[in-house]
């Protein structure tokens, strides 16, 4: 009996062996077959987050010099450092740019910054030199601007008790604008005026 469970259990053996040999042979067939998929696979998925990884510390890096040139630019306003800031982060420097101009009120330097690729930022300093000159073109081209300048050539024309061409750039304001309420109050202060 005891031989008779002995060779049963070998035969048991045997056979689990053996199903994990096919299984083996099984596998490394497949491997073959598709070898160069599995590899490409194993490789993207090692390249591509250590890809990732270097392009987010290359930039990581870039901001750190950025910002320790912006700093030393605060120090000294000093022009060559600013000029390495335009070599190193072009929208950093329109944005100082923009900003020295506005501190300075320089028309010239905000006719400059019209012309960059940032819709916002040559909106903002075509609607300066509007503000500044005191004259404002209806071109429609000022973008988010448009509103603010109607309410302030509304605003220049109640001064000028020009009343009526006020109420006409006032009632421009479309009435889902957040100065609508502001248009109406100095339509109304024309009035009274």
């Amino acid at each position: 009996m005891n031989l008779r469970k002995n060779f049963n259990s070998a035969k048991e053996e045997f056979s689990s062996d053996e199903k994990m040999l096919e299984s083996v042979f099984r596998l490394e067939a497949l491997f073959k077959k598709y070898k160069w998929i599995i590899l490409s696979i194993l490789a993207l998925v090692i390249i591509l987050p250590t890809a990732f990884w270097i392009k987010d510390y290359l930039a990581e890096q870039e901001a750190l010099k950025t910002t320790a040139l912006f700093n030393q630019y605060q120090e000294t306003q000093d022009p060559q450092i600013l000029q390495a800031i335009q070599k190193q982060n072009t929208q950093l420097y329109e944005l100082i740019t923009l900003s020295n101009a506005l501190k300075n009120q320089d028309i010239q330097l905000l006719a400059e910054i019209q012309n960059v690729k940032n819709s916002f930022m040559s909106s903002y300093a075509k609607y300066q030199i509007s503000s500044l000159s005191k004259n404002f073109k209806e071109d429609g081209n000022l973008g988010e601007f448009n509103n603010l300048v109607f309410l302030q050539e509304g605003y220049l024309q109640v001064m000028q008790n020009n009343h009526t061409q006020a109420m006409q750039f006032l009632n421009k304001i479309p009435p889902s604008s957040d100065l609508r309420e502001w248009a109406l109050r100095i339509g109304h202060y024309g009035i009274t005026r």
